[in-house]
């Protein structure tokens, strides 16, 4: 299976918060956007789309089509060809919150790979998202941090809660080729187990 070089880079801040990903070359918007979900630490309590850089074009799920101008269906259209016709896109997550990431390829970046999987983790920085909660996570790169805005789905992050975290690769691809359906922690320390064992992974 051939694989592209595939970044997003958190449109806020492109330095901390970045994923670069070998990426099937045959992938389609949709399935891309529910592996790069998981890989900015959503946990799918919102949906997602993407849009063209101008956003005279948005590609997202059918249940939007008639709610969006210039709206496409995204599980009919394959990431790389629309990222040769546009170099860029925009993926954003949580249309409240505005999430959004740029999407960009290097097509002369490939690699071959006998697997069948979507996507693996090549290289990233930042911990993830900060779910429902976009000003906190702000607040907390710009050095302002409380308890109060110290959040993340509803949920407490650690005092010493630290943006910049480790990853280890080996371990996170096997996950995202074992179908992992969201992650909890980017390391082997047991925080996903209990995600594994309902999906039986």
């Amino acid at each position: 299976m051939k694989f592209v070089l595939v970044t997003a880079k958190w449109k806020d801040n492109m330095a901390v918060f970045y994923r670069k990903m070998w990426v099937r070359e045959d992938i389609s918007l949709v399935k891309f956007g529910y592996q790069l979900t998981k890989l900015i630490k959503a946990k799918f309590s919102h949906m997602f789309f993407f849009k063209t850089m101008d956003e005279n074009k948005y590609y997202v799920d059918e249940l939007w089509l008639n709610q969006q101008k210039h709206a496409e269906d995204y599980s009919k259209f394959n990431l790389i060809d629309e990222l040769d016709k546009y170099q860029k896109l925009i993926y954003e997550y949580d249309s409240n919150q505005d999430y959004e990431f740029v999407i960009e390829m290097d097509k002369n970046q490939t690699l071959e790979i006998p697997l069948m999987t979507d996507v693996l983790l090549f290289e990233a920085e930042g911990d993830g998202i900060f779910e429902d909660n976009i000003q906190g996570l702000r607040d907390f790169l710009n050095g302002n941090v409380s308890e109060k805005t110290l959040y993340s789905a509803g949920e407490k992050l650690s005092k010493n809660y630290s943006f910049k975290t480790i990853f280890d690769y080996d371990y996170v691809n096997l996950m995202l080729i074992y179908d992992l359906p969201y992650f909890l922690s980017w390391e082997d320390d047991g925080l996903n187990d209990d995600i594994s064992d309902e999906n039986d992974i």
